[in-house]
């Protein structure tokens, strides 16, 4: 099952899989007004029974995707963690890694390998090396299969990593579930790219009247075009999705 937490203008998603373990894939903003680690997600895990997550995959180091992260690492809740191998030229990304140190967290670079978990499957895509693109497209892409079912989560990737995903992995891209790249912005979700993903469901997470304008009407045009099922976090909230290994269908 794959939950959407509601993150506002963030990215949360709650991974369970058929034989237990679970991952988290980003873990929403943490201000000093409102920490969604704290507020929002481990409340949900308690509420779930979630002791440990087996598996945390950080998308990028920017502060709606991964700064929850500090108040579930402080609680023990994490694993292992994955997250892009950092720019020694950017300073909040050595400081993440610092951190990690410092606590003893166990943690993990992206790579081209894949996971077995069960009878589901995680595979890291990484696109051929990446230079001159800043954090939004060198944000970690996972794509998780179970059976005949898939989804591919893209962080905040933006035109310029879609096109290194279609020119490497092309026919793989084809999923049944995709999560919108940077919260729906006019700046990815190109009509190619769709064309080689053909998802289904498009999941959106984004906060509510946010100051960015996302998702972005160029977005929803293109999902529209491509007859893509549009689920939204500023529309109807924290959104369950369940696969029996064919497909996936929404719970309410």
């Amino acid at each position: 099952s794959i939950l959407m937490i509601d993150v506002g203008q963030g990215d949360a998603f709650l991974i369970s899989f058929p034989d237990g373990k679970k991952a988290l894939i980003d873990a929403g903003n943490a201000t000093p007004e409102f920490d969604y680690g704290k507020r929002t997600i481990i409340p949900l895990l308690e509420y779930l029974n979630i002791k440990k997550l087996d598996y945390v995959f950080i998308s990028h180091i920017d502060a709606d995707h991964y700064k929850g992260i500090y108040s579930l690492i402080e609680k023990d809740l994490c694993k292992n963690i994955y997250f892009p191998e950092p720019d020694t030229t950017i300073q909040k990304e050595m400081d993440f890694n610092q951190y990690l140190i410092n606590k003893k967290q166990k943690y993990s670079y992206y790579k081209s390998i894949a996971l077995n978990e069960g009878n589901a499957k995680i595979y890291f895509l990484k696109s051929s090396k990446i230079i001159n693109f800043d954090s939004n497209n060198r944000s970690g892409i996972v794509k998780i299969c179970y059976g005949s079912s898939s989804a591919l989560f893209t962080g905040d990737a933006e035109f310029e990593s879609e096109s290194k995903l279609i020119t490497k992995y092309k026919t793989f891209l084809d999923s049944d579930i995709l999560k919108i790249g940077h919260h729906g912005s006019k700046k990815g979700t190109g009509l190619p790219f769709l064309n080689w993903v053909s998802p289904k469901y498009s999941l959106i997470s984004s906060g509510k009247f946010n100051s960015y304008g996302h998702p972005s009407d160029e977005v929803i045009g293109n999902l529209k075009l491509a007859n893509s099922i549009i689920l939204r976090t500023d529309k109807e909230g924290a959104v369950l999705l369940e696969s029996d290994g064919t497909k996936f269908k929404i719970i309410n």
